[in-house]
């Protein structure tokens, strides 16, 4: 196994094309260990079969590492292949006879444990999945955009998982409704129609700014103003003569945002030169970069619950 701890980092300057680099991976092979344990469903008290289980890095590209297994009849599992480092493993139940995808969908129980893997197997791990959570949510909207209240709020799996699907309110008549099957772990929220979060908050906790962390049946509601917002940037793309076409623009949050996938803002320039990122910037700081001549154009990937740039 690679330990990509050793990985020796690559300072790229406007303009540059390294090469000639070369790789030595001896120094950085790590032994294989292994974890075996047992799933315990809370409510019975007993082994949990067919449960699906997932070990992903607390840091790290969780889309390359992550390790997976089910259990036994007997609740048993092992997952091997896994380095010395920290880890979350999470687990999930999902209803009699049918056996889920954890990256897809929580099933109705589930744990996340925190785990450190050494210099030697972990063995005997107790995990234990409890019933997933639902989440009640009162939605204000001070917006004067009668479509804003047709469509609600997503909450979306956080690194180091992040492949799982985004999770919408069931029901908002009212401005009231839950967001159900939410098993333990970390959480971002996002708008899924016209407007913008303006905040989010469970009890004390800023939801926006850092967060939401359950690891129990929260007792207070997801309070969200959804606010309205015309704001849209134009410009031009030049390589300081001439108009770049087909250039790829990208809008991108401050620093202590950039875990905000829902802030980043991509448009591609016309013939001209000229490009236009529609009126539903939300409010903020940001800063513009662009590209010419890539060799692999630049998208956004929904697909893994959080957007990122891939090139």
């Amino acid at each position: 196994m690679i330990d990509p701890g050793l990985a020796t980092p690559l300072e790229l300057h406007v303009g540059e094309n390294p090469g000639g680099f070369d790789f030595t991976t001896s120094a950085g092979h790590l032994h294989a260990r292994r974890i075996r344990g047992k799933i315990i469903n809370s409510v019975t008290g007993q082994p949990a079969g067919n449960a699906s289980i997932v070990v992903v890095p607390r840091t790290g590209d969780f889309a390359v590492f992550a390790s997976t297994a089910q259990s036994a009849g007997d609740g048993s599992f092992e997952i091997k292949g896994v380095t010395t480092g920290s880890y979350f493993l999470f687990a999930a139940l999902y209803p009699a006879g049918s056996i889920g995808n954890l990256f897809v969908y929580s099933g109705i129980a589930s744990a996340r444990i925190p785990i450190e893997i050494g210099d030697r197997d972990l063995e005997n791990l107790p995990v234990v999945v409890v019933p997933n959570f639902k989440i009640p949510v009162r939605l204000v909207f001070e917006t004067s955009d009668p479509s804003a209240a047709l469509r609600g709020v997503q909450l979306i799996r956080d690194t180091p998982i992040g492949f799982g699907l985004p999770q919408e309110m069931k029901s908002i008549a009212g401005g009231v409704g839950e967001i159900e099957g939410i098993g333990p772990g970390d959480y971002r929220i996002r708008r899924s129609g016209p407007g913008y979060i303006q905040s989010a908050r469970l009890g004390s906790a800023d939801v926006l700014k850092d967060g939401l962390h359950l690891d129990h049946q929260p007792e207070d509601f997801l309070e969200v103003v959804i606010a309205e917002t015309t704001a849209s940037v134009e410009g031009r793309v030049t390589d300081g003569t001439q108009a770049v076409s087909n250039a790829v623009v990208v809008l991108v949050p401050s620093l202590n945002l950039r875990q905000r996938s829902d802030l980043y803002y991509v448009a591609a320039t016309d013939g001209n030169g000229q490009f236009q990122i529609q009126p539903r910037i939300v409010p903020g700081d940001y800063k513009v970069f662009a590209w010419k001549d890539m060799t692999h154009r630049c998208v956004l990937c929904s697909h893994t619950g959080r957007d990122r740039f891939v090139f």
